[in-house]
């Protein structure tokens, strides 16, 4: 059993080393062969045919998360480095896939890219658009200007409120005695 110490050290050192996606991982492993679905090939069940079946297996990182790294790293500057250390940044590499044909006419060595995540670095007005968030982190700011201006004032109005309490005190004296004790006798009857 742990105790109470050990889980405390446990928990500052794993704040203390970043915690990276694993979608950014599988990214820095395999490359854009991450984002493309693979096709398996399996043998068939059945004993009288020799058939190979192919499956298509989905990517190890799909498109939406993809683009939503790749956006983050185009928000932040880092686009086109990759940090393995900190899992920040997107590499330029992994947009593209590069496929080597032979040319049949002459027999040279053909390259074509093929794009397969975002158009550019430029993203859409809409989409570079923050989150909304709720209203009370949107209107954090102004509340705390407002409660700032309060407690500027509350001094005053604090020394004002006590000033309207002792007025409202009845002045010490024997008259005022009495007339408090003359209402108490006349209530009691």
């Amino acid at each position: 059993m742990l105790s109470p110490t050990t889980t405390l050290l446990q928990k500052a050192v794993n704040h203390q080393t970043p915690k990276i996606r694993s979608a950014l991982q599988i990214l820095h492993q395999h490359g854009v062969n991450a984002l493309l679905p693979t096709k398996r090939t399996l043998e068939s069940e059945e004993q009288n045919f020799n058939k190979l079946k192919a499956i298509w297996q989905k990517p190890m990182v799909s498109k939406r998360i993809g683009n939503d790294l790749r956006k983050k790293a185009i928000r932040e500057g880092t686009y086109g480095t990759y940090n393995p250390n900190t899992g920040t940044g997107w590499d330029a590499n992994w947009d593209f896939v590069t496929k080597t044909t032979m040319n049949p006419e002459d027999g040279s060595e053909m390259t074509t890219r093929t794009r397969v995540m975002g158009g550019g670095t430029r993203i859409p007005f809409m989409q570079m658009r923050p989150p909304k968030e709720t209203k009370r982190e949107r209107t954090r700011e102004a509340r705390a200007s407002r409660i700032e201006l309060l407690l500027e004032q509350a001094d005053d109005k604090i020394a004002d409120y006590r000033e309207d309490q002792l007025k409202k005190k009845p002045k010490p004296g024997i008259e005022n005695v009495f007339k408090r004790l003359v209402k108490k006798q006349g209530t009691k009857k």
